[in-house]
């Protein structure tokens, strides 16, 4: 028999979601340059959460469904932001090593852009929507709820690290014509090299959501 995934009246999911959400819009801002912007963006979190969480609220009577679906997408658009990233992280490495040049070309025009759709196209729902919603849909199933927690403790750190320490220098990167600098090319490399552990962060975030998936799968046995 499949354990009650049915919300109760607990807002805890809900508060982490919206400090989540909140934390990860104020890091996003700070790619403005401002701190308006920062404060813009977590206002902006704070209310898309808000907004989740009435929306998991009209879901409730089909919360069963609706969990199985949302659970399957979130994993398969994580497995593809992984395996992307991963890819995305091994040609950075070996471009770095032996034709900086290439690694230039990467990140601006026609391949910089081929290069940030699988972000755009699968990690903006994942991020906004998907991972926020598996928590608030999954929330009074306590195993589920502790493997979801741990999703989001694990994705928030990972956006807000992102959008702190990486995203500012690939955007400064994309915006010269000119080959990099001995300094910058210093600065990819320590770059390519933490980047791994964001990558050990996606794969850790794919592998949880699909034991997730199948300990929902399995519950409805």
């Amino acid at each position: 028999m499949a354990k009650s995934t049915q919300p109760n009246n607990d807002r805890t999911p809900l508060l982490l979601i919206i400090v989540s959400l909140g934390l990860i819009g104020g890091a996003s801002g700070n790619l403005g340059g401002s701190p308006l912007f920062i404060l813009l963006g977590a206002i902006f979190g704070v209310a898309w959460a808000l907004l989740l969480g009435w929306i998991a609220r009209r879901m409730q009577p089909h919360n069963a469904v609706w969990l199985r679906r949302i659970l399957f997408i979130a994993v398969l658009f994580a497995a593809i932001v992984t395996g992307a990233g991963l890819m995305g992280q091994s040609l950075s490495a070996a471009a770095l090593h032996s034709n900086p040049g290439f690694f230039t070309e990467m990140l601006r025009g026609p391949i910089g852009l081929a290069e940030s759709l699988p972000f755009y196209i699968l990690n903006t729902p994942l991020e906004w929507i998907l991972i926020p919603l598996t928590l608030l849909t999954a929330w009074s199933n306590p195993k589920l709820r502790k493997l979801l927690l741990a999703v989001l403790l694990i994705w928030t750190f990972h956006r807000v690290w992102t959008y702190l320490a990486f995203a500012p220098q690939v955007v400064d990167w994309s915006k010269g014509t000119a080959a990099f600098t001995a300094e910058q090319l210093a600065q990819a490399r320590t770059w390519v090299n933490l980047s791994w552990i964001r990558s050990c962060f996606d794969l850790t975030t794919a592998t949880l959501l699909l034991t997730a998936c199948l300990t929902r799968a399995r519950q409805d046995k």
